[in-house]
């Protein structure tokens, strides 16, 4: 009879001593695993992660290597979520949120996700930022704005295994930004919460079931860096630079007189002004300019036939 009630217990204890390296259990200091808006904290950076992952430009610079990105512009319609990591700290607000940027430079892909909807996270230091620790997440994909951003069906889930996911590719993931690979390898914990409705005893935010699963992720930030980026920005200033000789070698030669027009005035306002048939006409212009300075014409004759060149010349 006692064995179901202490089947949990026992579960709960094997969990904790299974990843006792990686993160503390919050409840053990009366936090919980989930937020002061019921959703669930399902994704853990643990700390046996490279450290700098617990400086929190490093930690945003991992999250751009899996195609996130800051909020909107960097505002955020909504409040804050707390979340109490049983470190002393109490509830605390999320440090940051990161949407799914589909692709796009930074802000205009957090922009889009904020009116389609999308995967995002949002992120807590555990303890001390200036100690090792781990860095607590709650991953979820939402509806689009029309929906008031309401999580989709099964979105806890799916907002974890979207992070797990593409956190874990075998080559590494690349900031796009900095260049920096990061490895990363993932660790399914059960036991921490329980499958269903439910955290911790709490109602989940939106009545959206979950597994009951902890994405685990140790993050060890590689000793090489992408020349991807390097080499992209070595082609554009080359491009750059030949574009620009070239359009200068252009110019020159287009520009330059012709010998045998070199008398003539040339009105550079006038587009194509080297182009043979203008230059026919400048010709024919200078050369009635100068039979009418010869005779005795009044010197509206001229004005009329600069009127004929300029309707020519258009």
């Amino acid at each position: 009879m006692l064995l179901p009630l202490l089947l949990p217990l026992l579960s709960l204890r094997l969990a904790r001593a299974a990843f006792e390296a990686d993160f503390t259990d919050p409840r053990l200091a009366n936090g919980s695993w989930v937020t002061a808006q019921a959703e669930p904290l399902n994704v853990v950076v643990s700390a046996q992660s490279s450290r700098e992952l617990r400086e929190e430009d490093v930690l945003q610079d991992w999250l751009n290597s899996l195609g996130y990105a800051d909020e909107c512009l960097g505002l955020h319609a909504g409040g804050p979520q707390q979340a109490n990591l049983g470190d002393g700290n109490g509830y605390v607000n999320q440090t940051g949120l990161y949407r799914w940027a589909y692709g796009l430079p930074e802000h205009a892909g957090s922009c889009w996700e904020s009116l389609v909807g999308g995967s995002h996270v949002r992120y807590w230091f555990q303890g001390d930022r200036d100690e090792r620790g781990a860095i607590f997440l709650a991953a979820s994909d939402e509806h689009n704005i029309s929906m008031y951003h309401d999580i989709v069906d099964n979105g806890y889930d799916l907002g974890r295994d979207n992070v797990a996911g593409n956190a874990t590719v075998p080559s590494g993931t690349i900031s796009p930004s900095s260049g920096t690979i990061y490895l990363t390898t993932v660790e399914m914990a059960s036991g921490f919460f329980e499958a269903g409705l439910t955290v911790n005893g709490v109602a989940i935010n939106h009545e959206i079931g979950i597994d009951g699963l902890v994405a685990v992720l140790t993050i060890t930030i590689s000793e090489e860096t992408s020349n991807e980026l390097s080499l992209i920005s070595f082609f554009i200033l080359a491009a750059f630079v030949l574009s620009t000789l070239l359009g200068g070698w252009a110019s020159y030669y287009a520009l330059r007189p012709s010998s045998e027009y070199s008398t003539l005035r040339i009105d550079a306002r006038k587009p194509d002004i080297h182009d043979r048939r203008h230059q026919q006409l400048l010709l024919a212009l200078e050369q009635a300019r100068r039979a009418i300075r010869a005779s005795t014409l009044h010197d509206e004759a001229e004005l009329g036939l600069r009127d004929q060149y300029e309707t020519e010349l258009r």
